[in-house]
């Protein structure tokens, strides 16, 4: 035997255990603290060992004949600290097999594996970072103010809170944390079903004068966020490869019918080869966008030449673009197109009027499927919050990092409820996909999926209030 081999050491086996339990601390305690909780907690797993529930499927010493026995092997306690600075104890419970005599620590899903907040304390911070678009240091400057109770000022509030408000790094690891998962895992964790058709576009971000892109798959009628990554590269071939990884995920999301995207024909393209027989329906707003760029070039021309464009002859241009766009026929759009007026024949708008003639079944896609939205103006809206996210965080450092920010900030988006005077106030987006979340904390549900992804497709008997 060398040196080395006497030296290393034996890698632990992952024995932990985590189930829904409670959804508070206090309820955990008032159930499960004492002897009679035990036998509850032995029930809850042996259930879940039943369908092999996580670690439970390779914890087990090999050759263990797998009969659903545990005991109660000990107790210890846990300290878990609140959004507020403040620590609680809670009972942490192990089992072991009576076959094999391996040992499982049973963790309450607010519980969050070697992380000294629990999950209402991370559900809060990815609130603070991510929806009211704090940084890191401000999100804890933000927490530091929210607990001062003495009314003595920021600065004395920012001292008092030294050792309570969580520091910039520790904040950045729970977002790398929560950005373990993708916003498809956990709507699929919920029992949304997939869209068949959905906004796909791309977020061009700057960071350090680099840039880097986040492609986004949207589904509309929810406002829900489906799939997001961070590449270094918009090609066709990155964002194939990106629209694959999503598809891998479950056979539930390939079936994707059609989707409304922008001009980009990387996009287009990647598109078309992740989803054969797809449908395209390209963007009518940014269609009169880019008309209204040329018709400005335009105005400026004719005032350079001192022939001033009236405003009325201008409006009269742009509708006659927008009635070919909205033709609700393919008649009425040749009509349309004929009827345009004689500066279409001309540079710079001579390119409008071509990219009508050539696109033609890209803005006209949503007249044989009414599914299909007409603009991506719902995506674009969204992506603006992230755009003020991204600048607050200036940097994402390497591609995982990036991508785990990314994925944390679609999740929270996801289950944030929208505020009042919005237009689906008090409701969420996975709330209005209609998720099923059997009471359970959106932030417990992230630790149960992360803990569980390879065995959720059992998650509803696993995770119901009666088992």
């Amino acid at each position: 035997m060398s040196i080395t081999e006497v030296g290393a050491k034996t890698k632990r086996s992952n024995r932990t255990i985590i189930l829904y339990l409670a959804n508070t601390i206090e309820d955990y305690q008032a159930r499960f603290a004492q002897a009679e909780g035990v036998a509850e907690i032995i029930r809850r797993v042996e259930i879940a060992d039943s369908i092999n529930w996580g670690r439970l499927a390779d914890g087990h010493c090999q050759e263990c004949p797998r009969q659903l026995h545990f005991t109660h092997h000990d107790t210890y306690v846990r300290m878990l600290k609140q959004h507020n600075g403040s620590k609680s104890f809670i009972t942490v419970h192990r089992v072991r097999c009576l076959e094999c005599h391996a040992v499982f620590t049973v963790l309450p899903s607010f519980v969050v594996r070697y992380k000294r907040y629990d999950t209402d304390a991370i559900e809060k911070f990815m609130t603070m970072l991510f929806i009211t678009e704090d940084s890191y240091r401000m999100a804890g400057v933000g927490q530091a103010l929210g607990t001062d109770t003495e009314g003595a000022g920021t600065w004395a509030a920012l001292k008092n809170a030294q050792g309570i408000a969580i520091a910039p790094r520790a904040l950045w690891g729970l977002t790398q944390w929560v950005g373990q998962l993708s916003p498809a895992q956990l709507n699929l964790a919920f029992g949304i079903e997939p869209p068949t058709h959905i906004i796909e576009d791309e977020k061009h971000l700057s960071e350090n004068g680099e840039r880097t892109y986040a492609p986004i798959i949207y589904a509309p009628q929810e406002a829900l966020i489906w799939w997001i990554d961070y590449l270094q590269s918009a090609s066709t071939e990155a964002l194939h490869a990106s629209f694959e990884r999503f598809k891998a995920l479950s056979d539930r999301l390939t079936h994707i019918t059609g989707a409304t995207v922008d001009g980009w024909d990387a996009a287009q393209d990647a598109l078309k080869l992740a989803f054969p027989g797809l449908t395209l329906q390209e963007c009518l707003f940014h269609a009169t966008h880019k008309l209204g760029l040329h018709l400005a070039t335009y105005k400026r021309q004719r005032k350079a030449a001192g022939q001033p464009l009236s405003e009325q002859d201008e409006e009269r241009i742009f509708q006659a673009f927008v009635k070919v766009l909205y033709a609700p026929t393919q008649q009425a759009y040749a009509q349309a197109l004929n009827a345009l007026p004689d500066v279409f024949n001309q540079e710079p708008l001579a390119s409008r009027k071509q990219s009508l003639q050539i696109k033609q079944a890209l803005f006209q896609a949503w007249i044989t499927d009414y599914r299909l939205a007409v603009v991506t103006t719902p995506l674009d809206q969204c992506m603006k919050f992230l755009n003020r996210k991204q600048e607050n965080m200036q940097t994402l450092h390497s591609d995982k990092s990036g991508l785990a920010t990314m994925n944390a900030w679609a999740i929270t988006r996801n289950c944030w409820r929208f505020l009042q005077g919005a237009k689906r106030a008090g409701l969420a987006p996975i709330e209005l996909a209609d998720a099923h979340l059997a009471n359970i904390p959106w932030m417990q549900w992230v630790n149960l999926v992360l803990y569980a992804w390879p065995t959720i497709a059992l998650a509803t008997s696993a995770l119901t209030p009666s088992t």
